[in-house]
């Protein structure tokens, strides 16, 4: 297993990483002079105001300066020496030093974005403005992200129409070859660049990794395994069952390829109902098995950050749910260019549809209000 970044400590440090954990560059700003904060800091250092508040920043700014780093006591920095860093103005005012990506000399325009490292940390990186498609970039950039193309990603989805989708988004991203652990041996034959393999026992780590082969990623969902059920359906044999389909099985997957993930410097990804979120009664039994699913999900995370696999999330509108519901349904495909989108950001929570970012927004700002109006919509038949 290879030596991970050194972890930050604090408050300011883990505020930062929240929001690189949803794609966004955030810095604390001044109320009273509106000075941008960084490094982060809990008092002003222009006005020793302590009015900061946290906000997106745009990231664009000037390279001031390049330097080399030759040396480093930390065993991850030692093993990438030497490492490129610049200062770079940004236009909301403030200095900050990041990591560049590509090559970049003093004076150009550039764009700072926060990323996770594989230790789950916040980090800057910044490359020339329009650059992002330069092999070296793209090659840097692999240290925080996680491009499909090339890759062999096994999956495992409870709903088949969802399972073709995510399979056939990831090979035309250019995944070397799609490894399907949900297959169905009555099932149609794969498709090409995809693997049909059958895992005995989900819950034995070593045929799970036979089955599997060599991945670099896992891609797991248990979305629409509750139906359009009431939650009076969890106790029964049917939530039981679904339980295990949303739940227990994909938890069980990751858990197995967790070690072999990390070798590869590997991901998981979750594709997981918004309302695991703000419960839908409408979508009683789906609602509660995604929220023990994200759970689940996010205790996989922490564990994740300690072996240096990304554990992503994305979260997904109305699927499977009641004929007639309020809210548009969530299309396969459009859920499945989310997982790939996903991977290749390296963002670690995001939402695949409109549905779910609007509602992800509305938990965010007053979920009180939110669970009312989901409530409003009604409930299954119980």
């Amino acid at each position: 297993m290879s030596i991970l970044p050194p972890r930050q400590r604090g408050p300011l440090g883990r505020r930062f990483t929240a929001g690189a954990a949803r794609g966004r560059l955030e810095l604390p700003v001044c109320g009273d002079c509106g000075r941008i904060q960084y490094p982060p800091r809990e008092v002003c250092g222009h006005c020793l105001s302590e009015a900061l508040a946290w906000r997106p920043v745009a990231g664009a700014g000037t390279l001031l300066a390049v330097t080399r780093l030759h040396h480093s006591n930390e065993p991850y920095f030692a093993a990438r020496l030497p490492l490129r860093l610049g200062t770079v103005s940004l236009g909301e005012g403030a200095q900050a030093l990041a990591y560049l990506a590509g090559r970049a000399a003093p004076g150009e325009t550039m764009d700072v974005r926060a990323v996770l490292d594989r230790g789950g940390e916040g980090v800057l990186v910044a490359q020339a403005t329009g650059n992002d498609e330069a092999e070296e970039v793209r090659s840097a950039m692999q240290a925080f992200t996680f491009d499909p193309a090339g890759r062999r990603i096994a999956l495992y989805a409870a709903t088949p129409s969802l399972a073709r989708a995510v399979s056939r988004a990831l090979r035309d991203a250019g995944a070397a070859a799609v490894v399907r652990l949900d297959a169905d041996p009555g099932a149609a034959g794969p498709e090409p660049g995809e693997v049909h393999a059958t895992v005995a026992d989900p819950y034995d780590p070593v045929a799970v990794r036979a089955a599997a082969g060599a991945v670099d990623a896992l891609v797991v969902s248990g979305l629409g395994a509750g139906g359009a059920a009431g939650l009076s359906a969890l106790p029964g044999e049917a939530g039981r069952e679904a339980m295990e389909r949303a739940v227990a099985v994909p938890l069980a997957l990751a858990d197995a390829l967790r070690e072999p993930l990390a070798a590869a410097g590997g991901a998981v990804v979750q594709l997981v109902s918004v309302f695991a979120r703000a419960h839908l009664p409408a979508m009683g039994l789906e609602s509660a098995l995604q929220a023990t699913a994200l759970s689940a999900t996010e205790g996989l995370r922490a564990r994740g950050h300690a072996a240096g696999v990304r554990v992503l999330t994305v979260f997904a509108g109305p699927f499977g749910g009641p004929d007639g519901l309020a809210l548009p349904a969530a299309p396969p495909g459009r859920l499945a260019r989310g997982v790939v989108t996903a991977l290749a950001s390296g963002v670690e929570e995001s939402a695949a549809d409109p549905v779910a970012e609007d509602i992800l927004a509305k938990w965010r700002d007053e979920p009180k209000a939110l669970e009312r109006e989901l409530a409003a919509m009604g409930e299954a038949d119980q």
